[in-house]
């Protein structure tokens, strides 16, 4: 999901599975989440989000109301969904936040845009 997420350039940012509901909320108010994509066990966080309960999914497994990853993706090959074209970004097209563990006050937003992953990449790639 997040490589597919990074080629079309749509951001999503990474919450600590260690928040408490107050971090999470301040959190998803900094992110400004529209989906999440969660565990099972972090279900009731999630649900703290104030977000309508059928924008909540299950990342691994099923649970009783909830559409989870797999039956996502399910439905798109069932109904030839057509996938969608890379996006080109350009060097500040914010490709995901992730948040400090807020230890020494409340968590604060990393922004990480898509020229640091390539660069990171291509940095990578040399060793091979």
């Amino acid at each position: 999901m997040v490589h597919s997420l990074l080629a079309i350039t749509v951001p999503f940012a990474l919450f600590s599975s260690y928040s408490t509901p107050h971090e999470f909320k301040l959190v998803n108010s900094v992110a400004q989440a529209t989906r999440i994509f969660t565990s099972p066990s972090l279900l009731s966080l999630a649900l703290t989000s104030g977000l309508p309960e059928d924008h909540i999914y299950i990342l691994e497994g099923e649970r009783d109301g909830y559409t989870s990853y797999d039956q996502l993706v399910s439905s798109a090959r069932k109904n030839s969904i057509p996938r969608l074209p890379v996006r080109h970004a350009i060097k500040d097209t914010l490709a995901f936040l992730v948040f400090s563990s807020g230890t020494s006050g409340p968590p604060k937003g990393i922004y990480l845009f898509q020229l640091f992953i390539a660069e990171a990449w291509a940095r990578h790639m040399q060793h091979f």
